[in-house]
């Protein structure tokens, strides 16, 4: 499996799930985390995914995004198959095709703003130097941070450093973002401004933007609302 092709997305359904189901051993025993979820994302959807603490919404998202395998059901991405993949596929696949922003951001301590958005472009072997500075240098202006390309992680606001981290999760252009509860170590008026800039760039560069949390005043920013309940979606509502 080592040889296989992986590709970027050809058609409009970025994400396709059929039955998803994951089940975690404990205690000599099943515990279901995400139960028969069935549902698809259109290119260019803004979504947001509602659940309590231990509803199974990180759970969803780990497997959409390729960290984690279902005990059952498929899950295709960009129209592949997730589980077709292996180990190294899988990886190349998630560096051309998904970007990932967390909620503690996960910036490099050392890397300066400029160093930790090219990094990603590093780590799938790019190769031309002024292509990665260009590129970096452009998602920094996006974010509103070119006055802060040679500051480190601890010399910026929290709302900078989240800002840093959605640069960094664009840097391959990827068509799918996924972010983990994004604006949970933000206040709101910052969170707001946070969510407003994901929903620009979903909207201008017609990216795919799958956002969980358990604050329901994002709910305003999504066209689709998925709700989760023990590890279970009770509704899918998209605007009209």
């Amino acid at each position: 499996m080592g040889n296989q092709k992986v590709t970027t997305i050809t058609n409009t359904t970025t994400v396709e799930a059929l039955n998803l189901t994951k089940e975690f051993d404990f205690q000599n025993s099943k515990v279901l985390a995400l139960g028969d979820a069935t549902f698809s994302i259109v290119l260019g959807e803004f979504v947001v995914i509602l659940g309590h603490s231990g509803s199974g919404k990180s759970t969803l998202l780990n497997l959409v995004g390729g960290l984690d395998k279902p005990s059952n059901g498929t899950i295709k991405v960009c129209n592949t198959d997730l589980s077709s993949l292996d180990d190294n596929a899988l990886s190349s696949f998630r560096s051309l095709n998904i970007g990932f922003i967390f909620q503690t951001y996960n910036l490099v301590s050392t890397l300066t703003s400029l160093e930790n958005i090219y990094f990603p472009m590093k780590l799938a072997n790019f190769e031309d130097e002024q292509l990665i500075k260009e590129r970096a240098d452009e998602l920094l202006a996006l974010v509103g941070l070119t006055s802060r390309a040679d500051y480190l992680p601890f010399q910026l606001s929290c709302g900078e450093q989240q800002r840093v981290a959605i640069a960094r999760a664009l840097v391959n252009d990827p068509s799918l973002i996924l972010a983990d509860e994004p604006t949970g170590n933000l206040d709101w008026v910052t969170g707001k401004e946070i969510i407003s800039f994901l929903k620009q760039i979903s909207r201008d560069q017609k990216k795919t933007m799958i956002v969980v949390t358990h604050d329901e005043r994002l709910v305003e920013f999504a066209d689709v609302v998925m709700r989760l309940e023990k590890g279970r979606i009770v509704s899918i509502v998209r605007s009209s």
